[in-house]
């Protein structure tokens, strides 16, 4: 279920990017490659259901195009701020996504073709 909602929500975020192509949005899909490498080392604890196993294969399609992207974090000191009478923690460091155009591009096609096999 949970590779399903991560596949849709990439899905539509991927297809608004085509549509609408935005360097906030890309950037977001590029920061994906984090969640996504997680996402199948928990799916590999199943790998011998042939039902994961294929959809890990399917994956593994979408790892090789992540796998491009590039992802540097500048660390920065975290602020405390008071909001409403609440301390907050608020986090500083800052990622920076290295993806071309054709990288997105590659991210696109190949996360629509999973996302259409899956639902045939």
């Amino acid at each position: 279920m949970v590779s399903g909602v991560y596949l849709e929500g990439l899905f539509l975020t991927t297809q608004v990017c085509k549509e609408k192509p935005d360097k906030k949005l890309s950037d977001n899909i590029g920061e994906q490659k984090t969640i996504f490498n997680e996402l199948i080392l928990i799916l590999k604890n199943y790998e011998k259901e042939p039902y994961f196993a294929q959809l890990i294969s399917s994956f593994n399609e979408l790892k090789k195009e992540f796998d491009q992207v590039k992802i540097t974090i500048e660390v920065g000191e975290p602020k405390t701020i008071e909001k409403n009478g609440m301390l907050s923690i608020v986090q500083t460091s800052k990622s920076n996504v290295n993806m071309s155009a054709e990288q997105l591009n590659n991210i696109i096609k190949t996360t629509e073709k999973i996302r259409n096999n899956l639902i045939k």
